[in-house]
């Protein structure tokens, strides 16, 4: 019993994370928390750069602390997936943040990464890989990319996917 309680503070989720260029959404399928917001980071110009917000109110806040910022989209490219990978798992890494704020100690989740436009050809396996390595260096336990249309909480939680539209390996607790 004991072992199960530590288990579910360190795991956490399964996360599903459905990116857009415009709008970023992760949610906590166990606890159906959500942060949804758009993915802006506000970055301090000169060395080092380091990020100053992030999210709609990212340019706000910025000016605020009177420091000169440049503002970017890490999810926004005209040919990939993601454009500036270090922003980007500090977007993820703030959205993992919001939707764990209430946990003691951090979870380590599963994370589902869906990529919801920009598919013309369907993904490369180095965006598949750059996607699965954004959700660990974030702090994912393990990652999988799905492709196929969005998902529902009670299908992420049976393991029962419409089709086989893995970009990844498959999940282990996925029934076919």
């Amino acid at each position: 019993m004991l072992l199960r309680a530590v288990q579910s503070l360190l795991s956490g989720g399964p996360y599903y994370v459905r990116i857009r260029p415009r709008l970023l959404s992760l949610r906590d399928v166990d606890t159906r928390a959500v942060h949804e917001d758009v993915p802006w980071v506000a970055v301090s110009q000169g060395p080092p750069e380091t990020v100053l917000a992030i999210g709609a109110s990212a340019e706000t806040e910025a000016m605020r602390k009177g420091r000169p910022f440049r503002s970017v989209n890490p999810f926004d490219h005209p040919r990939c997936v993601i454009s500036d990978f270090t922003l980007a798992e500090k977007v993820l890494q703030h959205f993992m943040r919001k939707v764990s704020n209430n946990r003691l100690v951090r979870p380590a989740p599963v994370v589902i990464m869906h990529v919801l436009e920009r598919l013309d050809g369907g993904l490369t396996q180095v965006e598949v890989r750059v996607l699965q390595e954004l959700a660990s260096g974030a702090g994912a336990r393990e990652s999988f990319v799905w492709t196929g249309r969005e998902l529902m909480d009670h299908e992420i939680k049976s393991g029962s996917f419409p089709g086989d539209h893995w970009a990844s390996q498959q999940p282990s607790w996925v029934t076919t």
